[in-house]
Order: C-alpha cells, then sequence, then structure tokens
C-alpha cells in the first residue's frame, strides 16, 4: 500500500491523488491541498508489444519519497500513448512530474 492510498484510506469524503513539481498531492472535496511526499525516485516499467516492435509504452510508474517508501502507484499514465524510444517516454515523465529525467530507474 502506497501513502497515496493510505492517505485515502483515512478521509471520509472523496480524494483525488495529483502528482508534479517534483511533489504527490491529496486534494479533497472542499480543494485543500496536502502534500503526501516529495518525489526522490520513480520506478517505470516499460512494455513493447511484440506486434508492434518500436513502440514503446508505460507498463507501470511507481514514485517513492526520500525514505524509499512507496509515495504513488500512478495508474493515470497507464494509458496506452505510444512512444517511439525509451527517452521520449522518460522525458515525458520527467515533464509531467516535475523532476530530473536523472531519477527515473527504467526497471
Amino acid at each position: 500500500m502506497t501513502k497515496a492510498d493510505e492517505f485515502k484510506a483515512q478521509g471520509d469524503s472523496e480524494i483525488i491523488i495529483q502528482v508534479g513539481d517534483g511533489e504527490v498531492w491529496a486534494i479533497d472535496e472542499s480543494g485543500s491541498l496536502v502534500v503526501i511526499g516529495k518525489i526522490e525516485r520513480i520506478e517505470l516499467s516499460i512494455e513493447e508489444p511484440e506486434e508492434t516492435p518500436g513502440v514503446y509504452r508505460v507498463e507501470y510508474v511507481m514514485i517513492y519519497d526520500d525514505n524509499d517508501e512507496k509515495l504513488h502507484d500512478d495508474q493515470d499514465v497507464v494509458d496506452n500513448t505510444e512512444y517511439h524510444a525509451h527517452h521520449e517516454l522518460v522525458d515525458a515523465l520527467a515533464i509531467k512530474y516535475g523532476v530530473s529525467k536523472d531519477i527515473i530507474d527504467v526497471v
């Protein structure tokens, strides 16, 4: 279970998880924002379907904090968007999350 999952389980109302500017946030129905943690490392698994060689997609993304604890399993980026090189995918995630691409580990 990630810290984002734990945060969502504590709340009585719907909680939205957002990722950006190098952090993971929780936003409740009233619009209150709480920083769950700062992004220190990202694990990225890339899928290359056999039927489409040279096409890469996000298989999963796990975001970790400075204690190497799981912050968030970001399923929003597992969307069949196609990339034509590993580095394109890494660059896109770095921009989306507001982090250096150096902290993204392809596993």
